[in-house]
């Protein structure tokens, strides 16, 4: 599908539909939506994907309902009368869409969107400050002048309940090194300090992603990552040849490029 692609209603309506709904699980907001496209209404219960033939999506996109002298029900439509693809929503997509703010329960979104927004906790901060600190109590490096050789001081300086280097070849070939000068000895020093952050900061984002107690947080966030989720959303209409208007609060419409 290249940058010039032309919706098509019997082609796009059902792959479109099925990328918006695959986006909103990974993003955690596959809740409280329809989509109505290509003659169908694709919508959530209970988190599930329910699909069911919908010929007048109009019904869902009114507005508040007035009456004329006559009490007769007058009521608003705002959609695209060629019907290429309509939305109603509530919830975290409308909270997107309407102030630019993503908020959203840890436990609702996909393990890869897990990883990148704990991170962005101060939860994620506090602990791994603490394992640092805990790890940097006991010996940070190795002295040839205590330890007899370096597979000596890593068997008694281990990070033992996370396994810091178990599998880990790149710490230790198992044979006795031996360095030149004191530059040499330093730039070794350096490179397995830093390896040995990476893991530790590596141990605790897996530690607090699949935490419980994590999942069953809230994440807000006004910045970076809903503008990235909005362009996310942006792209994928438009790789269709499709653009959308906000209409009441609840509702957005398409139309072609």
């Amino acid at each position: 599908m290249d940058d010039k692609h032309i919706f098509n209603k019997e082609a796009d309506s059902e792959m479109l539909a099925m990328e918006i709904v695959a986006f909103l699980r990974k993003w955690g907001m596959w809740r409280d939506v329809q989509i109505f496209s290509g003659g169908k209404c694709y919508t959530d219960e209970n988190g599930e994907l329910v699909i069911r033939d919908e010929k007048h999506p109009e019904e869902y996109l009114v507005g508040v309902t007035h009456y004329d002298c006559n009490d007769k029900a007058v009521w608003q439509d705002l959609s695209n009368p060629e019907r290429f693809l309509d939305m109603t929503f509530e919830g975290p997509l409308w909270l997107l869409l309407r102030n630019h703010e993503y908020e959203v329960k840890i436990e609702d979104v996909s393990d890869e969107v897990r990883h990148m927004i704990v991170l962005e906790t101060a939860e994620y901060e506090e602990v791994e400050t603490e394992s640092m600190e805990e790890y940097l109590e006991g010996e940070y490096s190795w002295d040839p002048m205590e330890y007899d050789s370096y597979e000596e001081w890593l068997e008694l300086t281990q990070y033992s309940y996370m396994d810091l280097f178990a599998n880990n070849e790149s710490l230790s070939d198992g044979r006795e090194i031996e360095f030149s000068g004191r530059e040499e000895y330093e730039g070794f020093l350096m490179r397995h300090a830093i390896e040995r952050e990476r893991i530790i900061c590596e141990y605790c984002e897996d530690d607090l992603c699949n935490n419980p107690d994590m999942l069953e947080k809230t994440f807000y966030d006004s910045g970076e990552i809903a503008g990235m989720i909005i362009d996310e959303f942006n792209d994928l209409l438009a790789k269709y040849g499709l653009w959308y208007d906000l209409c009441f609060s609840w509702s957005l419409t398409t139309y072609r490029i």
